[in-house]
């Protein structure tokens, strides 16, 4: 593939193949070599290398700062979950990698153990390459260091890679039965924290870059920008906040016990396979409750964040009705509201609208209360949602406003659809430009 711009359909190719390369980097640290569940993914990956080299004689995937690029186009979303790949090839002294035309699973193989074991002390990446060579692999290669430019957003990007990097580190330590360290969580929770303070915007964005993950990773990191922004307009103590950060980030953990054929199936369980799922608040509360640091809140938090608040329906069932946390109640909102706007491998996401009405449906399952306080903090159009107005104009909420259904916009988009130049991209609060001219939302775009 040459180095022009890359077509929508090649970038979305290229994304799965990062995603998937670091799912299986992943694997190499809880599987040994040769596991089934390697061979599987590198078969996969092989097959997506295949597929984006068409008739091409090689694919790059390139460093610029702390994203990957395809060619010369970012891959955002990848590079959110692929903080220790871009850290192994910095240590390795390379810009990027090459993967050229007739690559077979031996090559493969070799990289992959390459970057999966103690990082060398190498002074260039020749010297990598070398490596890679007396393993047996010629048909992947690094390349030199680029000249670097600032990126916006540098210190947002680096903060969600962080969290993005410690969940991954949970999960296999969750996977191998070792101690889960709260600690470090709780000083990436306390870097969002300072980061929703100035710009909540970039990391609102950044985690709608993210797509489905099999270890359900961007679900818990989004999950928990949901729980902070919340307890952000209610609880003023710091220590608080990170620990209702934390439990949001870990409410997961459990379904890292989960066969991860269950967790990926896109046919529907079976009964046992359900209950398995059923399981993972069990698992998560055990897993939590083992560590040496570990915060009650947090271990609550996992436990029961698909309870209702009655004290008795929803899972894990409970022979008598039982008190539910506050922080269940929180999760279990940013939970589902979470799944219903993101995307999954069966279904397309909602829009907020449409969220809202289902979360308000399920009176009997969710804290009217939380909901309603959920709500009048993110208001009908949340941070990062596109908007169409009723001009034709497409914006991007920024802020709310007054009126939960009126919020802060920037112009993104011209009437007839044409990208604004920067200095075109005004900033309208739509409480005042309702009052004064009429302008209003008329849908939301899904994505842009």
């Amino acid at each position: 593939m040459s180095e022009s711009a890359a077509k929508p359909l090649q970038l979305t190719r290229a994304t799965a193949f990062v995603e998937e390369l670091v799912l299986v980097l992943v694997n190499y640290r809880i599987f040994f070599p040769g596991h089934p569940r390697i061979k599987e993914s590198i078969q996969k990956v092989l097959g997506q290398v295949e597929e984006l080299l068409g008739d091409g004689s090689s694919i790059t995937l390139k460093v610029h700062e702390e994203t990957l690029l395809f060619g010369e186009e970012p891959l955002v979303g990848a590079s959110l979950s692929a903080a220790r790949l871009i850290q192994r090839l910095s240590e390795c002294r390379a810009g990027g990698v090459e993967f050229l035309q007739g690559i077979k699973e031996r090559d493969l193989e070799s990289f992959l153990a390459f970057l999966s074991s103690p990082p060398p002390m190498l002074k260039t990446y020749m010297e990598a390459n070398r490596i890679l060579e007396r393993k047996g692999c010629g048909k992947i290669r690094f390349l030199r260091l680029s000249g670097r430019e600032e990126l916006e957003n540098e210190e947002a990007l680096t903060v969600y890679q962080d969290v993005m990097d410690y969940l991954q580190e949970v999960t296999i330590r969750a996977c191998k039965g070792e101690p889960i360290p709260l600690a470090p969580g709780k000083e990436r929770v306390a870097k969002v924290l300072r980061c929703l303070e100035e710009d909540p915007l970039s990391l609102f964005r950044l985690a709608n870059y993210e797509q489905f993950d099999l270890l359900s990773l961007g679900h818990s990191a989004r999950v928990a920008l949901l729980a902070l922004e919340f307890v952000r307009a209610h609880e003023s103590d710091r220590n608080i906040q990170v620990r209702v950060g934390t439990a949001a980030l870990l409410h997961d953990v459990g379904k890292s016990w989960v066969p991860v054929e269950i967790l990926g199936s896109r046919k529907k369980l079976t009964p046992d396979q359900r209950r398995e799922i059923d399981r993972h608040p069990l698992y998560g509360a055990e897993i939590l409750a083992a560590s040496k640091e570990m915060d009650p809140m947090a271990v609550a938090g996992a436990f029961g964040h698909h309870r209702n608040p009655g004290g008795l329906g929803g899972y894990p069932r409970l022979l008598a009705p039982a008190p539910v946390s506050n922080i269940s109640r929180l999760l279990k909102v940013c939970d589902i509201y979470e799944a219903l706007t993101a995307p999954r491998p069966y279904k397309e996401p909602l829009t907020p609208v449409q969220a809202w009405r289902v979360l308000l449906g399920m009176k009997s399952e969710l804290d009217p209360g939380v909901l309603k306080k959920f709500m009048g903090v993110m208001g009908l159009y949340p941070l990062g949602t596109f908007v169409k107005l009723g001009s034709g104009e497409i914006a991007l909420v920024v802020g709310q406003g007054r009126e939960m259904h009126l919020p802060r916009v920037k112009l993104i988009r011209g009437r007839r659809g044409e990208a604004l130049p920067q200095e075109e991209q005004k900033i309208l609060d739509l409480s005042q430009e309702q009052k004064e001219k009429g302008i209003r939302i008329s849908g939301t775009v899904v994505s842009m």
